[in-house]
């Protein structure tokens, strides 16, 4: 297991980390799956200073030569703490700028919206016709850039 690293204690330069990891359907502290052990996990499957954010499974860290390994390594450790599997989706944080520098967001449906939403695919999405809306009109996909897809929703009633 690898504690967080207090950089503020340490005393050294912030360091920056080139990835961010976001891990499917997980609640940080729920089924023995703590800050530390997800921390623990990255680093034992080779991220360097892995570092948690809220409360969700987002990870940040860099310093990974075979990112696919990373992530297959990653989900079985999960898999063996949760007692099932859950996709684990890795960007660059430059993409991650990227993305928001090009305000995905500028084209959404509505001008009143409750959340913006990203939703990860392993892989290209085929055969997507956009937009899609949910009976209700509450929510809305509307974008599909690579594989990932930008959705909006609104508070109705």
């Amino acid at each position: 297991m690898h504690p967080p690293v207090d950089r503020q204690r340490a005393g050294s330069v912030p360091w920056v980390p080139d990835s961010a990891a976001f891990v499917r359907n997980v609640m940080v502290g729920r089924n023995g799956l703590t800050r530390d052990v997800l921390v623990g996990i990255f680093a034992d499957a080779g991220a360097h200073e892995p570092v948690s954010h809220l409360a969700t499974g987002n990870v940040t860290f860099g310093g990974v030569d075979a990112l696919s390994g990373l992530v297959d390594r990653v989900e079985r450790a999960i898999a063996a703490v949760i007692g099932r599997t859950e996709p684990v989706f890795v960007r660059s944080i430059d993409q991650l700028r990227e993305e928001i520098e090009s305000d995905p967001f500028r084209d959404a449906p509505f001008e009143e919206v409750h959340e913006r939403c990203v939703s990860f695919a392993d892989g290209p999405v085929a055969g997507l016709e956009l937009p899609v809306s949910t009976p209700r009109r509450d929510a809305t996909a509307f974008a599909l850039r690579g594989s990932d897809i930008y959705s909006v929703t609104r508070l109705i009633g």
